[in-house]
Order: structure tokens, then sequence, then C-alpha cells
């Protein structure tokens, strides 16, 4: 009986693991394409500004009205409001997947458990199997 059936939990545990990193993947900020019609048509949940000035603004629930951008400091729309004057807005950024660091992040776990396993399966096969102390 090979480690990974007798621990079952262990195995679940593995698999959910993995099920979070893959369906969660790596994400990163990435300037939108033309600030106001982007934000217009996409509507994202949340957008990073960076203004003239340097200051860099979260803003949940974003939409552009007139000429400005309004948003809320937090996800919870009770938070305060802000107005910020498209005209001041040097960028506007938002949340994107980032496939190549997610594939990444998957080849560096993938070879991880790899040596992991290796390094039982030689254990198993010099000491007759099993990790003593019942492990």
């Amino acid at each position: 009986m090979d480690f990974f059936a007798r621990h079952s939990a262990l195995r679940r545990s593995v698999a959910l693991l993995l099920a979070t990193i893959l369906t969660s993947g790596c994400v990163t900020w990435r300037p939108v394409p033309s600030g106001q019609s982007w934000l217009t048509a996409k509507l994202p949940a949340h957008v990073r500004a960076t203004l003239a000035s340097g200051q860099v603004v979260d803003l949940y629930s974003p939409a552009v009205v007139e000429k400005d951008l309004i948003g809320y400091r937090q996800a919870d729309v009770a938070s305060s409001r802000v107005v910020l004057p498209m005209q001041g807005v040097q960028r506007v950024e938002t949340l994107q997947s980032n496939h190549g660091a997610t594939i990444a992040l998957v080849a560096v776990l993938a070879l991880g458990g790899l040596v992991v396993g290796s390094a039982i399966a030689l254990h198993n096969m010099k000491f007759g199997g099993g990790f003593g102390g019942g492990f």
C-alpha cells in the first residue's frame, strides 16, 4: 500500500491546495486601454488610479460620471465616496489574470511534488516501505 493510499486526508489536502491555486491563479495590476471608455464598458469592481501627483488611490465600484472618476475607498459602499477629476488621473489599472505567473507557480509546485514523491519512493525502497512511527 503506498503512502498516499494510507493517508487519504493528506491526499485530499494536496488536491484542495492544487485546485485552489489553479482556479484562483495569479493576478497583477495592468493599465486599462483607455480609462473612460473602458471603465464604462467593462464596469470592474475595483480599480487603482494613479494621479498626476503620483498618489495612488484604490477605488471600489468605480464609475465615470461626466468627467469624473467616482468610487469608494473600501468595498463597502457605505464607506467614503471619492470623486477624482479624470483630467488629474494619469493612469487607471485593474486586476487581471497573469497566466505566465500562474503557469510558473504550478510548474514549481509540480517539481516540488516530484521531488517529495521521489524522496518518499527512495525511502520506501531503502527501508522496506512506510515511515517509522506510523507516518
